[in-house]
């Protein structure tokens, strides 16, 4: 136990870092689990609290950029690539994403990073 314990401390940055990123591009990692991980961290004084979340927030915005680009660039090809991947691909190729980043444009991008996703 105290091996774990020892590499958590030693490396919770790099893995707070990368855990997050792979939960926002859209890898099967627990992300909200290793934040609160490192909340608890923070709160006993192993993890600096401005680091962890410092992190935490360059990690989300890094992931969210990518795809970002990734959209503007390729945009079909990248909704088709996400739409496979969905549980009912053919109930996510209505084409409702694009339809409302035209109505909203990017300022939608912002407002939905706070509202939870109810499919899942």
């Amino acid at each position: 136990m105290n091996t774990i314990v020892e590499f958590i401390m030693r490396h919770g940055y790099a893995v707070l870092f990368g855990a997050l990123f792979a939960h926002q591009i859209g890898f099967p990692v627990p992300g909200p689990l290793f934040l609160l991980a490192a909340g608890a961290l923070a709160a006993s004084g192993k993890l600096g609290l401005a680091v962890s979340l410092c992190l935490a927030v360059i990690a989300c915005v890094l992931a969210d950029w990518l795809w970002y680009e990734a959209g503007r660039l390729r945009g079909d090809k990248v909704l088709h690539l996400i739409h496979r991947f969905a549980p009912d691909p053919a109930a996510a190729a209505d084409r409702s994403a694009r339809k409302t980043f035209a109505q909203y444009g990017p300022p939608i991008l912002v407002l939905c990073k706070f509202v939870p996703d109810w499919t899942r």
